[in-house]
């Protein structure tokens, strides 16, 4: 009977308790990058918007500086051809 009891004895129940402490920081965190993912969306449109604004001004100022240069070779050309007629 005491050989029985030591074999009994070694047997062991054991419980397994999974709680998940670190999920509400994995949460946390992902909610936190996507907050940041956010705000660099917001500043790249931001920054798309200066880019598409900055590029209208500069294609209005050669659209402006063409048209002075054409309307400078027109009456150039009418100078040119006064001058011939009063020959």
């Amino acid at each position: 009977m005491l050989n029985q009891f030591n074999e009994n004895f070694r047997q062991s129940v054991g419980i397994t308790i999974s709680i998940p402490l670190f999920n509400s920081g994995v949460l946390r965190t992902n909610y936190e990058k996507s907050k940041l993912n956010i705000a660099t969306v917001v500043l790249q449109k931001e920054q798309d918007n200066q880019k598409l604004n900055q590029d209208i001004y500069q294609a209005y100022q050669a659209a402006l500086i063409a048209m002075e240069k054409w309307n400078a070779s027109k009456k150039s050309v009418e100078a040119a051809q006064r001058a011939v007629d009063f020959r």
